[in-house]
């Protein structure tokens, strides 16, 4: 081969390798072009053809939150009913036996999922949840799912990822702010001088329906007291209510203090609604004073019943509302009987605390923040002060977590919530954040400034080159051997 055609194969060679390595370097990964692969998934179930009752997880083990999945698979059966039972140790009903399903299947397959709030059912115990049905023949069929509610601890639920602003190192860590479960209920009445008449009556593990007996009180309005606990007996709220004895249906007043505001009030306006929210009674106060009661009757016509509210409206000498407070506003009719409402469950959150872990899992800072004035006080590893955010939290933006001064990295958070007693409330969150600040572009000097030429930029960039550099030394050996010739 002559010593041309031995320069041309080589440029050629060498173009050729630079297509090559330029190539494999911007193929994705095998397992990036797996990731792109659909797969359809058939899932069979087979039922079988004899009576049967499933319950899953049969043994629930010993957990430390109240939500509770629990799923039921039947076929062949019908009439079937699912019973709870919650017992201490020592075997004493805690809450229950109450039926929480009942169907006819007319002996078709099928499944039941129930999502439970342990706390409603009486909170920490041993729960059982019975499952029975009529098969075949009528034979009676049952299955049994049992767990352990206990108080240690919180479950730790995976948030997902955030990504820290770049320029700031601001990471705002989304909330969800749980409610906690109520233990027991004091519930009290005073009549309208603020005398104690009936109570304090105690309700261990509360329903939201209470019925109470107010037959040994004589008929007017009273004010009802509902003082809510925690499991471990602490106060963790407090709720008042209008209560209207009205045994012989006559009709019977209802008294509202003035409450005082910082501006003239000209006009109060009492409403009292049913549960569909219709006004069944209204009146006007002009001038209204501050601490004087205000009166309306509830008339005898309307029925007993725990679901009415009274409100009242103030407004302004512009007639602008200032403000409205309303009440919950129960009628006890002829047999004395009424019920109460209950919250079983309370928002206590006070303050919610995100605790940031470096990759060795070691805590680094931890971000405190007032629910109430929305302020977040941040503390280094060691519970130094470093830093107050005001307004740096709130219910719908969530919790403001600087990471600026920490190396650039991938941490974890975890968030908790805690009541007014300082103590923990539901599930911890775990959110994973990466803090990565503005990468510094490279230097491509003055005509490409502010250029950010990535690694298939340079790949590309050196295969021009060498298709340039071997074209023209192609047309440079070939212009030399015509000129030989």
């Amino acid at each position: 081969m002559k010593k041309t055609h031995k320069k041309i194969l080589g440029f050629a060679g060498l173009g050729l390798v630079a297509a090559v390595t330029t190539v494999a370097a911007v193929l994705p990964p095998p397992t990036a072009l797996a990731t792109n692969t659909q797969t359809d998934t058939l899932m069979v179930r087979v039922i079988p053809a004899e009576s049967d009752i499933q319950v899953n997880p049969a043994d629930g083990g010993e957990i430390h939150y109240p939500d509770y999945d629990l799923d039921v698979l039947y076929s062949g059966v019908t009439d079937i009913k699912a019973v709870l039972v919650n017992k201490d140790d020592d075997g004493n009903i805690i809450f229950g036996p109450v039926e929480i399903w009942h169907i006819d299947a007319d002996w078709d397959p099928g499944s039941q999922h129930f999502d439970l709030n342990l706390d409603s059912y009486g909170g920490y115990g041993n729960f059982t949840i019975t499952v029975t049905g009529l098969g075949h023949g009528g034979v009676p069929v049952e299955k049994t799912g049992v767990v352990k509610y206990t108080k240690e601890g919180g479950k730790e639920i995976d948030g997902g990822e955030i990504d820290a602003n770049p320029d700031t190192g601001d990471a705002d860590v989304p909330v969800d702010v749980p409610s906690e479960g109520v233990g027991s209920v004091i519930f009290n009445v005073y009549d309208d001088g603020g005398t104690l008449v009936m109570g304090p009556i105690n309700i261990p593990h509360p329903s939201s329906a209470e019925e109470i007996d107010f037959s040994g009180l004589p008929d007017g309005e009273y004010d009802g007291e509902i003082i809510s606990k925690d499991r471990d007996g602490d106060v963790i709220g407090t709720k008042y209510i209008k209560i209207v004895v009205d045994k012989d249906s006559t009709g019977e007043n209802v008294y509202v203090e003035v409450a005082p505001h910082g501006t003239t009030i000209k006009k109060a306006t009492i409403k009292i609604k049913d549960r569909d929210g219709n006004i069944i009674a209204q009146k006007d106060f002009d001038d209204p004073v501050a601490g004087t009661d205000m009166t309306i009757e509830l008339a005898g016509s309307v029925p007993a019943g725990s679901d009415y509210t009274i409100s009242t409206e103030y407004y302004d000498e512009g007639g602008n509302l200032v403000d409205t407070i309303t009440e919950p506003l129960v009628k006890i009719g002829a047999d004395g009987h009424g019920n109460i409402n209950i919250d079983t469950e309370i928002d206590t959150i006070k303050t919610i605390i995100a605790d940031v872990y470096d990759e060795n899992g070691k805590l680094v800072r931890e971000a405190v923040a007032d629910r109430e004035t929305g302020t977040v006080k941040v503390y280094d590893g060691d519970g130094n002060l470093i830093e107050t955010i005001p307004n740096g939290y709130s219910d719908a933006g969530g919790i403001n977590v600087p990471f600026a001064g920490l190396p650039y990295g991938t941490y974890t958070v975890k968030v908790s919530y805690w009541n007014q007693h300082n103590k923990p409330v539901g599930n911890i969150y775990v959110y994973t954040v990466h803090w990565y600040g503005n990468v510094p572009v490279p230097d491509t000097g003055g005509l490409f400034q502010g250029l950010n030429i990535s690694r298939e930029d340079y790949l590309i960039t050196g295969l021009v080159v060498f298709m340039i550099i071997g074209v023209v030394a192609f047309g440079i050996v070939a212009r030399n051997r015509r000129n030989r010739k």
